[in-house]
């Protein structure tokens, strides 16, 4: 089932959003993001972390390209649920208009990690977070889910959490890369993140 779906026109600028779109907003205390002000922004203005972008605006212009729909896998989850979600990217007129759909593929709950409450203290730090699987760098050569990530940081401890900014794992990137060297036909599967993480213990939640 669809959950949330955008479109933008010809110049990327939206142009129309759902009701998931509005109630993703507000849960998010995004309330910057509601219609009808959002109407006519561009979409990449909305994407902070330049790799993130570059690779979205690939996949828009393979899709207008005439390469068919494109679909990929990420995390986005909630702080008591890993929710693993499906883009799906279709041109829906010859004018160059794109849809964005946005369904939900698994749902496990878990205990409330803080680090992903919009609500929580926030310190003067920053912590990059991987915005398709959801994973942080406990170090340079090490990703980690974020309950575990909790843990080795010591975040539980703190008496305020860090501010997170939004980038691209190097797994990420190098798939996304791999599927864009690809000829525009191999666009038959999902790509991006796959599963939820089976085996995490719920006591290194934060």
């Amino acid at each position: 089932m669809v959950i949330v779906a955008y479109r933008i026109d010809a110049r990327d600028q939206i142009t129309a959003v759902n009701e998931g779109w509005s109630i993703s907003a507000q849960a998010n205390s995004a309330e910057h993001l509601l219609a009808p002000g959002i109407l006519g922004r561009r979409l990449w203005d909305l994407i902070s972390d330049p790799a993130t972008a570059q690779i979205y605006q690939e996949l828009v212009n393979r899709v207008r390209g005439g390469s068919g729909p494109v679909d990929f896998v990420f995390r986005c989850d909630s702080p008591g649920e890993r929710r693993l979600l499906q883009m799906q990217i279709t041109e829906v007129a010859e004018a160059g208009e794109i849809l964005f759909e946005v369904s939900s593929i698994a749902v496990q709950p878990r205990l409330a990690v803080s680090l992903l409450d919009q609500t929580s203290p926030r310190s003067g730090t920053v912590l990059q977070m991987c915005g398709w699987c959801k994973r942080v760098p406990a170090n340079p050569d090490s990703w980690l889910e974020i309950e575990q990530a909790v843990a080795e940081l010591n975040l539980f401890a703190a008496p305020a959490m860090p501010a997170i900014s939004h980038g691209m794992c190097p797994d990420c990137h190098g798939a996304m890369l791999a599927v864009l060297a690809k000829p525009s036909s191999a666009n038959s599967s999902p790509i991006g993140a796959r599963a939820l993480p089976q085996a995490i213990s719920q006591s290194e939640n934060g």
